[in-house]
């Protein structure tokens, strides 16, 4: 429904076509730990400095979140999430009732499983239910037979790109310097790899 080329998302597509689909979107950060707090503040990332100065910063004491402020209103909240940095970690646990972590990087199966019979048993009462699950999330291991959709098994290539990340982090050098004297050979070898990871990846949005 975005344009992307392969056909990886039936489910999504089907809703967009029934409802409302944005074409303007926009993400405060490209990963966890600082675009949580920002959606649970309407805060941006320059205000509330989350992931910004260390690993563990954490979102302060005094700001309001949507949870805090949804339970002074009456609701029940209860969050089911699979990333330890939307939750206790980040200070982003206040204001819920339940919590329900499992930080194992298993599918949203497993937060279903959970997450279903909950609603069922709050169905008649206000709640907010923050559901965070990690899929599609590294490590990419789609399930069979989505392993194969786009992939014919585990990307070739890791020794080869790891070793480039650990000598380029290393290198104090920018990135487009360092890419430029590195071996031809085994920059094959790392977009390869990069090329298979994008294959897992893209099974793991099918499923």
């Amino acid at each position: 429904c975005y344009g992307y080329k392969r056909d990886t998302s039936q489910h999504i597509d089907e809703l967009a076509s029934k409802g409302v689909l944005f074409s303007r979107c926009f993400s405060q950060a490209p990963w966890t730990k600082p675009s949580v707090p920002s959606y649970f503040s309407s805060l941006h990332v320059n205000t509330h400095k989350v992931g910004t100065q260390t690993y563990a910063d954490k979102l302060g004491d005094s700001i309001p979140t949507i949870s805090l402020m949804l339970r002074e209103l009456g609701f029940i909240n209860a969050s089911f999430n699979e990333n330890p940095l939307a939750g206790a970690y980040s200070n982003l646990h206040q204001g819920f009732d339940t919590i329900n972590n499992d930080a194992g990087f298993s599918d949203s199966r497993a937060i279903n499983n959970d997450l279903l019979p909950w609603i069922e048993r709050n169905r008649d009462r206000r709640f907010f239910a923050y559901v965070h699950s990690i899929d599609p999330h590294l490590p990419y291991r789609p399930p069979h037979p989505y392993d194969k959709a786009f992939s014919d098994g585990v990307p070739k290539g890791k020794v080869a790109y790891w070793t480039f990340r650990r000598a380029w982090e290393g290198s104090g050098k920018k990135f487009k310097d360092f890419v430029s004297s590195y071996p031809k050979e085994e920059i094959a070898k790392i977009e390869m790899y990069m090329q298979g990871q994008k294959n897992l990846y893209d099974g793991e949005i099918k499923h």
